[in-house]
């Protein structure tokens, strides 16, 4: 039930960053704003999560928010600070950790 919750948040938030920026991108000055802003938002379909103490970015799709690999990251970090982070989503687990979980969610 709280994934479904942290979907529907994702989603408003993706809404709202994209309407932010169609309704800004008239006033843009230089290429150079624009640029910094497009590697920040994450393409269609996909979301940030920052991992580790590093806080790594990775990008995501969002179809991994229900697996059980990611329900339980979730819940872990849920437990240890709650979901009143400012910024992106954290996960709470080690970068080597994750990234060998993509590797294994990637090949099916």
């Amino acid at each position: 039930m709280k994934v479904n919750k942290i979907c529907q948040i994702v989603r408003f938030k993706l809404f709202m960053h994209r309407w932010k920026l169609r309704s800004l991108g008239n006033r843009k000055s230089s290429h150079q704003e624009s640029g910094s802003l497009a590697k920040k938002t994450p393409p269609a379909g996909y979301l940030a999560v920052y991992v580790g103490m590093q806080g790594r970015r990775f990008l995501i799709p969002t179809r991994f928010l229900n697996l059980p690999v990611f329900v339980g990251l979730l819940k872990r970090t849920e437990e240890e600070f709650g979901f009143q982070c400012s910024g992106g989503l954290v996960l709470l687990c080690e970068v080597e950790f994750f990234e060998e979980v993509l590797r294994l969610l990637e090949k099916g």
